[in-house]
């Protein structure tokens, strides 16, 4: 496999979804600017059967299609028992790359107390967060090698490719995603949002003890309510029906707990296409936070990376208007000789910044394992943000206590009532 080939199988886009595996190679033509359902109107127009896309955090600025001149379709087959169950409790193995933190993590944490403000002035209810941590990629290891690995450790993920360059400015979008955030078969259409987390631990008691006190946290179940409203809220002028559980499920990934909720519809309008429904959804509050547009302002004001790709729309659309798109989390970015890792965090008003440092290197970890990194020190420091340690951490990264998490005899509950599940079910 070349180091230059910058997707498996010298693919121009991959994506794996819950039922079905698209594989595009080639471009038909380039892709135009203006509005994102112009330009797929546009190629299905031309005959293209389907249009596969990294739409961005911002739509109307970031967007990606690739309009393949060949499209290759299988069944999704998934190991689901196996990833459901298993935690890494190793430390990858080396092979050169070394990540440091940007911004740093104290820097992170005053930007967690900058949001902290303003939602305790009553200017926010929620805003995500996101942090990076780059390096320099050897030009000996292969970009394909390193898309394949990541979608080889998480088998049950949407997992994602895209080839956003060129051969003068190669850059590639890919990523294993847990998020679904929104799949259009005929009428029928669901949204799996997760929001709410805590990271998994290699100590199977300490493990379940967590995904427990996740069901039962009236931080996270608050956080993810304000997920599960506003996405039924967009939803709902489309369907005729739509199904809205009360409580969410813990759902399981191989580095973290989430609680995500099922939302399933039918449609009204039987022409509204899948990526019109992305885009209606998009930004949701698990990657933009509550009202969308203050959320968002604030992200461009105190995040010091642009986003990009990261938290946008990733997937396809073919010209029934049927298709599938995941959110773009747990996501990396290569750009020439440079590779960055993403990972956001929900700040709701009584959010701690060393907790959301912690969560956000928690979630470094599903990238930083498949690419066999070394994690940083640094990504899990917590002790700057403050001036002290947080309480009960012997060293940066230790797993939480159990006694830590707001467990007591009387308030927590049995592990079996908690409905496990794999994210990507």
């Amino acid at each position: 496999m070349s180091a230059l080939a910058p997707l498996p199988g010298g693919a121009s886009a991959i994506y794996r979804g819950s039922k079905r595996t698209v594989v595009a190679f080639g471009r038909r033509r380039a892709d135009a600017t203006g509005p994102v359902l112009q330009r797929i109107a546009a190629a299905h127009d031309d005959g293209v059967p389907l249009v596969l896309g990294s739409l961005g955090f911002d739509p109307s600025r970031d967007a990606h299609l690739i309009v393949p001149a060949r499209v290759a379709t299988t069944d999704t087959l998934r190991e689901g028992v196996q990833a459901r169950t298993a935690v890494a409790a190793t430390a990858p193995r080396d092979v050169g790359l070394r990540f440091v933190p940007e911004p740093e993590a104290h820097v992170f944490g005053a930007l967690v107390d900058e949001a902290l403000d303003a939602l305790r002035a009553g200017r926010l209810d929620k805003v995500v967060l996101a942090r990076t941590l780059v390096a320099d990629l050897p030009s000996d290891v292969p970009r394909a090698a390193l898309v394949q690995a990541l979608f080889d450790a998480n088998p049950t993920a949407f997992g994602f490719a895209f080839d956003l360059g060129t051969t003068a400015d190669p850059r590639v979008f890919f990523g294993a995603s847990p998020e679904l955030l929104i799949r259009r078969v005929g009428t029928a259409v669901r949204s799996v949002p997760l929001a709410g987390s805590l990271p998994r631990s290699a100590d199977p008691e300490v493990d379940r003890a967590r995904a427990a006190a996740l069901a039962t946290s009236t931080k996270d179940l608050g956080e993810h309510r304000f997920v599960v409203d506003a996405i039924a809220a967009a939803l709902g002028p489309f369907c005729r029906s739509l199904r809205v559980p009360d409580r969410p499920d813990v759902v399981a990934t191989p580095t973290m707990w989430h609680l995500g909720t099922t939302i399933e519809g039918v449609l009204d309008d039987p022409t509204v296409t899948s990526a019109e429904l992305a885009l209606a959804l998009h930004p949701t509050p698990a990657v933009g936070g509550v009202p969308t547009a203050d959320a968002v302002a604030t992200i461009e004001a105190l995040e010091p990376v642009p986003r990009g790709p990261f938290a946008g729309p990733v997937g396809w659309t073919d010209a029934a208007g049927d298709g599938e798109w995941a959110l773009g989390i747990r996501s990396a970015e290569i750009a020439g000789r440079t590779i960055r890792l993403f990972a956001g965090a929900g700040i709701v008003a009584d959010s701690e910044p060393e907790r959301e440092i912690e969560e956000t290197g928690a979630k470094f970890r599903t990238l930083l394992r498949a690419l066999g990194a070394a994690e940083p020190v640094a990504q899990m420091s917590v002790s700057a943000v403050r001036g002290a340690s947080s309480p009960g951490s012997s060293e940066p990264g230790a797993p939480t206590p159990v006694s830590q998490m707001s467990m007591s005899k009387s308030s927590a509950p049995s592990v079996e009532p908690v409905a496990f599940r794999s994210a990507a079910k």
